[in-house]
């Protein structure tokens, strides 16, 4: 049976022969009742102050799981998002080296076209050289042949010095035909086309 301070206080007890001093015995048990009450105060505060801190624990140690809970989701989609942006770089990459080989292929193609057609327009220039050139002997040899015959069918008159200053112009040009010599026009002509 629990005895509560109140108890202390109503305790009596009979008064015997010779007995205690009963002045005494109850300044005792008021003193003894006025301990075990404070007693008891300090227990029911202790009590609930630990029933305080064990709230305040079990709050701990459940923002620490959720602390923990997020730590770890946020450790994995930090993976996850690694993981992500490498496969994405991987991804960029790969495609930028298709492209650069793509690129490469279309400049080389090119080249080669280009290459074919500087070859076909050197192979081109020489025909047209070759072409003027043939035009030239073709003209010079026609300047001659045209140039020697009007000498020959020129009328021979009885004057002697007619007939040596047209033996003279014989193995002449005419003026006309000077300045249209076309062979030695042809170096600079070359060199102008090149």
């Amino acid at each position: 049976m629990k005895i509560s301070a109140e108890d202390i206080k109503r305790q009596k007890f009979e008064i015997g022969f010779r007995g205690y001093n009963t002045q005494e015995v109850n300044t005792f048990l008021q003193l003894l009742s006025d301990d075990y009450e404070s007693s008891l105060n300090e227990t029911e505060r202790l009590t609930k102050e630990v029933a305080e801190l064990r709230k305040k624990v079990e709050e701990y140690k459940k923002k620490e799981e959720f602390l923990e809970k997020a730590m770890v989701t946020a450790q994995r989609s930090a993976e996850y998002t690694n993981n992500e942006a490498k496969e994405q770089a991987d991804k960029i990459i790969k495609e930028a080296e298709l492209n650069s080989e793509k690129i490469i292929g279309r400049a080389e193609i090119k080249a080669m076209e280009i290459k074919d057609e500087i070859f076909e327009l050197q192979k081109q220039k020489k025909q047209f050289i070759n072409q003027i050139k043939s035009l030239t002997e073709n003209i010079n040899n026609y300047i001659n042949i045209h140039s020697n015959a009007k000498y020959e069918d020129a009328p021979v008159s009885n004057n002697a010095a007619k007939s040596s200053k047209v033996a003279k112009d014989k193995n002449k040009t005419p003026l006309a035909y000077e300045n249209s010599n076309f062979k030695s026009d042809l170096p600079e002509l070359e060199s102008a086309l090149l």
